[in-house]
């Protein structure tokens, strides 16, 4: 299972970060993967079994062209409102990058899921580095998430 949830200033930068187990990892591999061939077009993160959202925090992960790669959060009166278009490339470039996060083997880890063209929000895969009720615990502890 993997939980994510949006972060202001989250070590010096507004953060996405995504956290869980070998099992949540694996998912999102095959979805990162699926989206470099090519096999799906657009995703929303929250309506996957597998995820699931801390906070007011929507996510839509979606493919374009190369030249157009983009990370995009909004907030709305419903929430946080993140948007990841990225190419075929960078997609495949992200789940090289998260593969090691799937194993079993690995205790704890972490990636920094960058694009080339985004400097403004970080997108952080993290295995075994935060509890399970990590998201809550911030909420709880400074009123907001």
């Amino acid at each position: 299972m993997l939980q994510f949830g949006f972060f202001e200033n989250f070590d010096g930068q507004d953060t996405l970060l995504i956290w869980g187990d070998s099992v949540g990892f694996n998912w999102l591999y095959t979805y990162l993967r699926d989206f470099a061939d090519g096999k799906v077009g657009e995703v929303e993160l929250n309506r996957m079994a597998w995820a699931t959202a801390v906070g007011e925090v929507k996510v839509f992960l979606g493919s374009c062209s190369k030249s157009k790669d983009m990370i995009k959060s909004n907030l709305s009166e419903n929430g946080r409102i993140i948007y990841v278009q990225c190419s075929a490339e960078q997609f495949a470039e992200f789940a090289e990058k998260i593969d090691i996060l799937r194993l079993e083997s690995c205790i704890d880890g972490h990636q920094y899921l960058d694009t080339v063209n985004v400097q403004s929000l970080q997108i952080v895969a993290s295995k075994g580095e935060y509890p399970s009720n990590f998201g809550q615990a911030v909420t709880i502890a400074t009123g907001f998430l």
